[in-house]
């Protein structure tokens, strides 16, 4: 069997050919981060118009992950394992034990997207109190 992975994501630049499509999925309630989506009789593919959504191929990502070359191996964690099935055992575990993974701190948190200033700061959740003095990443 051959498996090609896609995703089916929004199209930013479709546009609905169905005026009032948002009525066709009313919201009951929220919980948490579940949003239940009331059924509304009637309601059918065939009726809904153009798709907004398109179909994005992974093959060439999924892949990469698989064979864990998708990261530099010197910027993993010291105890994280090689390969694909160990590094998800890995991650289940420490999931299921509500275990923190210490992050591997070094040079390539320079390009850290989550450095901001603030409480939301994941580059100061990282590196704590060093993150508040000058660091030869800033240089």
């Amino acid at each position: 069997m051959t498996v090609n992975p896609e995703l089916m994501l929004l199209d930013g630049e479709a546009v609905a050919t169905v005026a009032g499509l948002n009525t066709w999925f009313p919201i009951e309630s929220v919980e948490g981060d579940r949003i239940l989506v009331r059924d509304v009789p009637g309601r059918h593919l065939s009726r809904l118009g153009v798709s907004l959504m398109t179909r994005v191929p992974v093959h060439d990502p999924v892949e990469r992950i698989l064979a864990r070359t998708d990261s530099d191996p010197a910027n993993r964690h010291p105890s994280e394992p090689a390969s694909f099935e160990g590094w998800v055992r890995w991650l289940a575990e420490a999931y299921e034990s509500d275990r923190r993974i210490d992050p591997a701190l070094g040079a390539h948190c320079k390009r850290c997207e989550f450095r901001v200033k603030g409480s939301k700061s994941g580059f100061d959740s990282c590196w704590g109190a060093a993150a508040d003095v000058p660091m030869v990443l800033d240089i």
